[in-house]
C-alpha cells in the first residue's frame, strides 16, 4: 500500500490539515508504566497541539489463568510459590491501572491537554487498531513501559501492521527526563522536512536547540545527505548539524554517540541503520536516556 502525505506526516504549521486534531495514545499494559514514558507522551501531545488517549489494557487471559486450580505464582528466585488467585489478581490489576490513571490525569490537567482514559480487555493490537481507525487524521502510539530486547518483535508488528500510525513513542529502562536538544537521526534526506518539523515543534515546546545527526554507511553518503540538509535548514541559529560512521551496520558506535549528545528527545526512522526493521534493539535500549519517537 502506498502512503499519501497525510497518512504520513505530523502537523506542521503549514501543513493544510493541521485544523484537524490527532491524537497521542499510550498503551499501558498490567498498568506496568514508566512515569518518563507518561511524561513525554504528555508532552508530545503538548507540543502537537493534539488529545490524548490512554488504553489501560486488562490482561484477560492471565485473568482467565488464575481462575485453574492448578495455577501458581513463583517468585523471581523461583524458590517460592504460591496459589495463584484471580480475585487478587484482578484486584491488584484495578489498583495498578487506578494508579497510572490518576498520574496520567494529573498529567494532562497540568499540561492543560484534552485527554480520555479507559480500560480495555480486547486483544491489544486488535484494540490498538480499532482506536486508530477512529481517528481520521494522524495517531502515534506511546508504550508506557520501557523496551527492551523481547520487545522488538512487537515495535516491528505495532509498525508494520497498524498502518494508521505515523510514530511510536519508546523509552528505555535508563530513560530520564532532562532538558536537552532535540536530536533528528536522519538517514534519508528526503525524510528532513517530516521531521524537521515535528523536531520544531518539540522545539518551540521546550526551548531546546535541534541537532540533526546524520546517519549513513560512509563518508561519501554522509556528504551527499548534509548538503542537501544545509540547503534544507541554511544558517538557522538553533539547529546544528554533525554526523556517525558506522561499522559493517554496528549499531553500537550509533547508540554511544545519542547518548553522549545528552539529548532531551530523539526522532528516528524505522528499519534503518539506527533501529532496523524487527532486529536486536538490546543495544539501543541499553544506550537510551530519553524518550525515542520513532516514524514509519
Amino acid at each position: 500500500m502506498t502512503m499519501t502525505d497525510r497518512d504520513t506526516d505530523l502537523p506542521g504549521p503549514n501543513d493544510p490539515y493541521e485544523v484537524e486534531p490527532g491524537r497521542v495514545l499510550v498503551q499501558v499494559r498490567a498498568g506496568a508504566a514508566h512515569p518518563v514514558a507518561l511524561e513525554a507522551a504528555i508532552h508530545l501531545a503538548q507540543a502537537l497541539h493534539s488529545e490524548l488517549e490512554g488504553l489501560l489494557f486488562e490482561d484477560q487471559q492471565l485473568l482467565d489463568l488464575a481462575s485453574f486450580p492448578f495455577a501458581r505464582e513463583i517468585s523471581f528466585s523461583g524458590r517460592h510459590s504460591r496459589a495463584l488467585s484471580r480475585d487478587d489478581l484482578e484486584r491488584d490489576t484495578h489498583l495498578a491501572l487506578a494508579a497510572v490513571r490518576r498520574r496520567m490525569e494529573a498529567l494532562a490537567r497540568q499540561a492543560r491537554v484534552p485527554h480520555r482514559l479507559r480500560v480495555v480487555r480486547e486483544e491489544p493490537l486488535a484494540a490498538l487498531s480499532q482506536a486508530c481507525s477512529a481517528c481520521a487524521a494522524w495517531n502515534v502510539l506511546a508504550l508506557a513501559e520501557p523496551f527492551d530486547p523481547s520487545i522488538a518483535a512487537r515495535v516491528h508488528a505495532l509498525i508494520t501492521q497498524l498502518h494508521t500510525i505515523t510514530g511510536l513513542l519508546l523509552v528505555g529502562p535508563r530513560s530520564r527526563r532532562a532538558p536537552g536538544p532535540v536530536v533528528v537521526a536522519l538517514e534519508e534526506a528526503e525524510r528532513l522536512p517530516i521531521m524537521l518539523r515535528a523536531a520544531q515543534q518539540l522545539h518551540a515546546a521546550q526551548g531546546e536547540r535541534i541537532i540533526i545527526y546524520i546517519i549513513a554507511e560512509g563518508e561519501e553518503q554522509i556528504g551527499h545527505i548534509e548538503g542537501q540538509v544545509r540547503l534544507t535548514v541554511g544558517r538557522q541559529a538553533n539547529i546544528s548539524i554533525t554526523s556517525g560512521l558506522t561499522t559493517r551496520g554496528d549499531v553500537r558506535v550509533l547508540a554511544e554517540d545519542l547518548r553522549r549528545l545528552k539529548s532531551g528527545f530523539i526522532i528516528a526512522e524505522y528499519g534503518g541503520i539506527l533501529v532496523p526493521g524487527g532486529s536486536d534493539l538490546r543495544h539501543l535500549a541499553a544506550a537510551l536516556e530519553c524518550p525515542m519517537l520513532i516514524m514509519r
